[in-house]
């Protein structure tokens, strides 16, 4: 599970419970990759999902073209340097803001104890040092208008089922209605406010 093309950061993993027998070198094996740019068998993605310890930035700077279509990312992101010279949140952060997203929100964070401490002879179990979370971007909110219907509607559907993000939802759907001039956004708001039972 913690496979990645990045070395650990050794002298820092050490300085944790729970994390020096996950993240030690056992194999090491050579990899061929493909740029998410070079699949001429996708054109058009709607939400990427992305958890590869520490190589997430590379896969998105190498995605350049298929970002232009992409409405949702979910992206694991690291604030400790678990693997040497690996990107960090902040580099993530700068750089799918210049492509046009937004960030929305990060997932349950992921701590650890500093060694010797151990919480309730638990080693996975931490306190308030952060390590890593997954992190939501979107597409930028403030120009959904460029956006297509289609896409529009795939927005508002991942953002809804998957993230439960039901105001992001509602303004996705204003734009379509103010676009289409449909009625989606009175009709979704009223659903949430009295939803059928089961």
């Amino acid at each position: 599970m913690t496979g990645s093309v990045f070395e650990p950061n050794t002298p820092l993993i050490e300085m944790f419970q729970g994390l020096p027998d996950v993240l030690r070198v056992v194999a090491k094996h050579p990899v061929n990759t493909v740029r998410l740019d070079d699949l001429d068998a996708i054109s058009d993605i709607d939400l990427i999902k992305i958890d590869i310890q520490g190589g997430e930035l590379t896969v998105l700077e190498n995605a350049i073209r298929q970002l232009k279509n992409v409405a949702v990312i979910q992206t694991e992101i690291n604030f400790v340097e678990l693997y040497k010279k690996q990107p960090l949140f902040a580099d993530v952060d700068r750089f799918l803001r210049s492509q046009n997203f937004q960030f929305h929100f990060l997932t349950a964070p992921s701590t650890r104890a500093f060694k010797p401490l151990l919480l309730d002879n638990e080693p996975h179990k931490g306190l308030t040092q952060t390590l890593w979370t997954d992190a939501v971007y979107v597409k930028d909110w403030m120009r959904l208008d460029e956006l297509s219907i289609p896409k529009l509607k795939n927005f508002a559907v991942i953002i809804h089922d998957i993230f439960r993000s039901y105001d992001l939802a509602h303004l996705i759907l204003q734009t379509m209605d103010r676009k289409a001039n449909t009625r989606l956004a009175n009709a979704y708001m009223a659903r949430l406010m009295n939803p059928v039972p089961p």
